[in-house]
């Protein structure tokens, strides 16, 4: 399975200018110790697109000398294929769900007054901020 990180997605970095995101993996050895357990993302919150041919969901990965982790977005045919990445932030993006026409995408992400809602199309482009929550 491969991954395309397509054009319109906006990278958001943190006040270092660091995005966690998947690592690059060396095998030293074929031992399986912690820290190459922790390089593989953590797949979570799948959601089928109401026509049942995407799903929609996160891969969190781990920086373990900061104690972090991030989540984005991804998308892929239901019968298999490449996977797209719609999110690439330096904050996770959670709970992403389909709009009832198949065209959005809606999920929770930290902004500037907290955690908010926002709306992304399906292929990442034209993401906006939906709620406007004081400490969200």
């Amino acid at each position: 399975m491969s991954c395309t990180d397509k054009n319109n997605v906006k990278n958001e970095q943190n006040a270092d200018g660091k995005i966690i995101g998947k690592p690059e993996l060396k095998l030293e050895s074929d031992v399986m110790t912690p820290e190459v357990l922790w390089s593989f993302g953590r797949l979570s919150d799948v959601q089928v697109s109401p026509d049942e041919k995407t799903l929609l969901f996160g891969i969190t990965y781990y920086d373990i000398p900061e104690d972090k982790g991030n989540r984005e977005l991804y998308t892929m045919p239901a019968e298999g294929g490449e996977m797209t990445q719609i999110t690439k932030t330096a904050k996770g993006e959670y709970n992403a769900v389909w709009s009832k026409d198949g065209k959005s995408i809606y999920f929770m992400t930290s902004a500037d007054n907290g955690m908010q809602l926002f709306k992304i199309n399906a292929d990442g482009s034209d993401r906006k901020q939906i709620s406007d929550i004081e400490d969200g």
